[in-house]
């Protein structure tokens, strides 16, 4: 049976293979991998997403969900304040992210952790979290994941995503309204696929534990 790459079970040989990346006039030799997501492209989804989001220009993102990297990476590579942990439950993405962080090196640094969506975030904290779900682990799923979300979020912080409208955008936005309390909406339209903003309320302090720090 062939594994969803957002599936643990995968084979155990990696077959790695490379593309060019083009993104803000810059190629990069992209290192990706059989069974990861758009394992051969920068997905249009992920671009756009990229291009959309206004993120701070300091602090720690998430890129939840990374795949191989490519959102949390590049939008670190022009803003030296910018720390960003990429999570995947997917170990063979995880490699090809290990590989494209260490080769392009964003001057703020980033950090990589395995676990299905959120688990690994019980006492931590972001400025941002950027999102391209993977619709086939199905809704239900999805949405308890956007459900946590305003836990790991600071004050003021915001999540950006990517749904197709064909795949529940709207459904996904309501959601998102209930859950962050009137404070969502559609940030960006282009090709059926629609950006979504929440952002958690803006409060003194900050009582959500530390950031994960950057590994060695």
């Amino acid at each position: 049976m062939t594994s969803h790459y957002f599936s643990t079970r995968l084979e155990e040989t990696l077959s790695p293979l490379s593309f060019p990346l083009q993104y803000e006039g810059r190629i990069y030799d992209w290192q990706s991998a059989d069974g990861v997501f758009a394992r051969n492209r920068f997905d249009f989804g992920s671009r756009f997403l990229l291009e959309t989001a206004d993120l701070p220009e300091s602090g720690p993102v998430l890129d939840l969900g990374c795949g191989t990297g490519a959102l949390g990476i590049l939008s670190g590579l022009n803003a030296p304040g910018r720390w960003c942990c990429m999570v995947d439950v997917n170990r063979h993405a995880l490699l090809c992210a290990r590989k494209n962080l260490n080769a392009l090196e964003p001057p703020g640094g980033g950090g990589l952790a395995q676990a299905s969506f959120l688990s690994a975030f019980r006492d931590r904290s972001f400025q941002a979290v950027l999102f391209n779900p993977p619709i086939r682990v199905g809704k239900a799923i999805l949405l308890e994941v956007l459900s946590e979300l305003p836990r790991v979020l600071r004050s003021g912080g915001s999540l950006h995503a990517v749904v197709r409208s064909q795949q529940g955008a709207k459904s996904y936005l309501a959601h998102l309204d209930r859950v962050f309390e009137g404070r969502a909406e559609i940030v960006g339209r282009r090709k059926g696929y629609l950006i979504l903003r929440a952002w958690a309320a803006d409060v003194d302090g900050d009582s959500v534990g530390p950031v994960l720090s950057s590994p060695k």
